[in-house]
């Protein structure tokens, strides 16, 4: 088995990545699809996605809002409504391991 990477997301610390994900699991359980999320979670996913790989595309002109989401597969996605009126979805699990790493 690996060794446990601990890691911070904004100001919630995390022994393992395992246990970031299933915090942000639960997080997103939360919701209902066509929910925008609460001022505190939406405090922790905006420290989240800036771990994404992407980050600077994702958010382009800013982000006005966040938004639960069904994707094409039907699993729970955030939507991000960014302040120009364009909106992306952003992968949370991306956010927690990177592509390559």
């Amino acid at each position: 088995m690996g060794r446990a990477i601990p890691m911070e997301i904004g100001s919630v610390h995390f022994a393992k990545k395992a246990d970031a994900t299933e915090h942000v699991r639960g997080l997103i359980g939360r919701y209902s699809i066509g929910s925008f999320l609460d001022s505190e979670d939406e405090s922790f996913c905006l420290a989240l996605f800036s771990r994404h790989s992407h980050y600077s595309e994702k958010v382009g002109s800013g982000i006005e809002s966040i938004e639960v989401r069904r994707d094409e597969y039907g699993n729970k996605h955030f939507q991000i409504h960014r302040t120009d009126g364009s909106d992306i979805d952003i992968s949370w699990v991306q956010c927690i391991s990177p592509r390559g790493n």
